[in-house]
């Protein structure tokens, strides 16, 4: 029996690329279809927001002014890929009218969670301070984020409310795909030979562990019903803890789909993480 203090307890709940051996056809697959959004809507490549080689954005303008900024944060368990393969996530919504940009990141080991929240926030800022250069609304951003991307997205959004920070009140809604919610399993994974959380990373940056749940935006929560426990169970359990605190959110296990494949979902007008996503972006735009 594993003792609770084994660094490797959650390993099997993380290692992904070998639960999935064909892990490589999906980054494929993802790179083919955003070449194809591309191709369909030019971006604008690597706008800085920071000094690092990392710290830029993707933007595709939207053909009106005023339009609903969608923003993505791409996964790698905070310590690797790129904004680029995830181009395609932003399809339905380009389609629909919306401004999209997605976001790159310092990586681990070289930058801490504090740095990579800090790098998040920034980015934030500056897509409001330049939404309208691209017809975007700097009032309405709906932040969506895969696996690390969805703790990203949910853990900068509450750090902003619980600071006061004034450009919580632009954020509209936040997608979360796959995510991390809790960052004390990865303490005590294989992902910590890289990552180095300590006790300090792990209370402050994990949404569920928060005592007080600040958030004025709803949370939608996605998961595949094929995913490892940690991703099942932390998905349902940071949905009622909002809900518990009064916070708007909703949840959704969708059959069959893995950590992988669960973000073609988003890519489709008809997904059922899209379709939600849409209705409430749309909504927000009328």
């Amino acid at each position: 029996m594993t003792d609770s203090n084994s660094p490797n307890l959650y390993d099997y709940d993380f290692k992904l690329r070998e639960r999935h051996p064909n892990f490589q056809n999906y980054f494929d697959r993802n790179e083919t279809l955003s070449v194809e959004t591309r191709e369909a809507y030019p971006h604008k490549f690597d706008q800085f927001y920071g000094s690092h080689s990392l710290q830029t954005i993707d933007v595709v303008p939207a053909p009106k002014k005023n339009a609903p900024v969608f923003v993505f944060i791409h996964g790698g368990f905070w310590k690797s890929l790129d904004k680029r393969p995830y181009h395609f996530t932003a399809r339905p919504f380009l389609e629909n009218g919306c401004a999209a940009v997605h976001i790159n990141y310092r990586l681990a080991p070289n930058a801490s969670m504090a740095e990579i929240v800090a790098d998040i926030k920034g980015a934030f800022k500056w897509i409001q301070h330049n939404a309208s250069n691209f017809n975007g609304n700097p009032a309405k951003l709906h932040i969506a984020g895969h696996s690390a991307g969805a703790h990203l997205a949910l853990a900068t959004a509450i750090d902003m409310e619980s600071h006061g920070d004034p450009i919580a009140r632009s954020v509209k809604s936040v997608l979360c795909i796959s995510g991390i919610f809790d960052l004390d399993p990865i303490r005590h994974s294989y992902l910590n030979d890289e990552l180095k959380f300590d006790d300090a990373t792990v209370n402050k940056f994990s949404p569920l562990s928060r005592e007080n749940l600040i958030l004025n935006t709803p949370v939608f929560f996605a998961v595949g019903g094929d995913e490892t426990n940690q991703f099942l169970e932390q998905s349902r359990n940071m949905h009622e803890r909002l809900k518990a605190a009064n916070i708007p959110s909703s949840h959704a296990v969708i059959p069959e789909l893995n950590h992988f494949d669960i973000v073609y979902e988003i890519a489709l007008p008809k997904g059922l993480i899209a379709k939600p996503a849409l209705e409430t972006v749309l909504r927000d735009n009328d």
